[in-house]
């Protein structure tokens, strides 16, 4: 009877060890030898490596393995392009030489490359449309095309488009007309500012023109009253203010602040740095009073709009970019127009051009506000000539004189 239960009792044994093989199999083991969960080994270069070794029971059975990998960097370096040598120096193309490593040589396309910046290389032409002829305009629907005014509209308001050319007006001969500045209207007087050599390093002779028949009055009397040649030298454009006008100086830092008096003669008040910018335009817009003064950093290559005080110039309420090398290609800003929203700014391109010697030629550029913006509206290459100066005369009109004494760069 004894030897009977031990044998029940050993049948029940193997009979429970028959099942465990059961009860195991719902186990997932991710044990490694070392004990961890994880496996982690690094490369340091090329080759094989160790996946590991798993830690697996004795006696167990394995139905299936499952492996997870995943690589990560043990150690990341960066390199900052932050010159335009970086990228072969500004303008587009391929290059070579010693760029950060690991880089030796790269390429681009259609990319300008200046300041820090990078930006897709844009599609420039000339090209424009005359909005003074009705061949100009395929077809205009239901609008109205002012071709005095040189406009398009829903309706004909009797508005002027900004790119209208007025009539010139003939200067008589007995003025000596060579080396012309910038030209400001006071009162029914055209005032000229001109120079003895085209670099514009001198003071001014100033020629009075009768605004209306073109006849020459005289010149008028400076008074440089202890101001340095540096604060009169060089002036790229000017705005009348009452009795007072304020200067530009294009290849100094300082706005000049000129009293007039009755009889038209300047006297030099007061001077204000705008140092290390050059101060290539100022206007002051008679719809809000606030003056406006436009600088160019050789630094940053760039141009730009500043509100600034009307009584303390130098003190500046906000500044805004005109535009850097891709929008304005060269520094010789020199002329300045704003009528909120509207900005009109000349661009007197005075720059060498291998094989075709120096330019003289003016672009206009029109922006506009966009809230805490400005926009880019487009270009007009001017046809009279480059110029220094952008002027508002009567009606809203810009006055200004070419300004170079060659007539193979002036209109006769």
């Amino acid at each position: 009877m004894i030897f009977m239960r031990k044998a029940i009792f050993l049948t029940l044994i193997f009979l429970t060890s028959l099942m465990a093989p059961i009860a195991a199999g719902a186990t997932t083991e991710t044990q490694f030898q070392n004990g961890t969960t994880s496996y982690t080994h690094t490369f340091s270069g090329s080759g094989n490596g160790s996946a590991g070794d798993l830690s697996i029971p004795f006696g167990a059975e394995v139905t299936s393995a499952e492996f997870k990998l995943r690589g990560d960097a043990s150690r990341t370096t960066y390199t900052n392009f932050t010159t335009n040598a970086h990228f072969g120096g500004s303008g587009d193309g391929a290059w070579s030489g010693s760029p950060p490593s690991p880089f030796t040589s790269g390429s681009r396309q259609n990319i300008n490359v200046d300041s820090r910046e990078m930006e897709l290389k844009g599609n420039p032409t000339d090209s424009g449309i005359d909005l003074g002829r009705t061949q100009q305009i395929q077809s205009k629907g239901s609008a109205v095309q002012n071709t005095t005014g040189q406009f398009m509209a829903n309706g004909d308001q009797g508005y002027t488009g900004l790119t209208k050319v007025f009539p010139q007006l003939s200067v008589s001969t007995t003025a000596s007309w060579n080396y012309i500045g910038v030209v400001i209207m006071i009162d029914d007087e055209y005032h000229v500012m001109r120079y003895t050599s085209s670099g514009l390093y001198q003071l001014p002779t100033i020629l009075r023109i009768n605004a209306t028949t073109g006849a020459y009055i005289g010149t008028a009397n400076i008074n440089t009253n202890g101001c340095s040649s540096s604060q009169y030298y060089k002036i790229s454009d000017a705005v009348v203010d009452g009795n007072n006008v304020y200067t530009a100086h294009g290849s100094y830092y300082y706005l000049t602040k000129w009293s007039v008096s009755s009889s038209m003669q300047w006297k030099c008040e007061q001077s204000w740095s705008f140092s290390p910018n050059y101060v290539t335009g100022v206007d002051i817009d008679e719809s809000t009073g606030k003056m406006w003064v436009s600088t160019y950093s050789y630094q940053a290559q760039a141009h730009y709009l500043n509100e600034v005080n009307k009584n303390t110039p130098s003190s500046v309420n906000g500044t805004w970019t005109l535009g850097s090398t891709s929008t304005i290609p060269t520094q010789y800003g020199a002329g300045l127009v704003v009528n909120y929203p509207t900005i009109i700014y000349n661009e007197y391109d005075q720059s060498y051009k291998s094989g075709s010697g120096y330019n003289y030629d003016s672009y206009h550029h029109y922006f506009t506000f966009n809230g805490n913006f400005i926009e880019h509206m487009g270009v007009k290459p001017i046809t009279e000539g480059g110029h220094y100066g952008l002027v508002e005369a009567d009606g809203g009109k810009l006055s200004f004189s070419c300004s170079h004494y060659s007539t193979a760069y002036c209109p006769s």
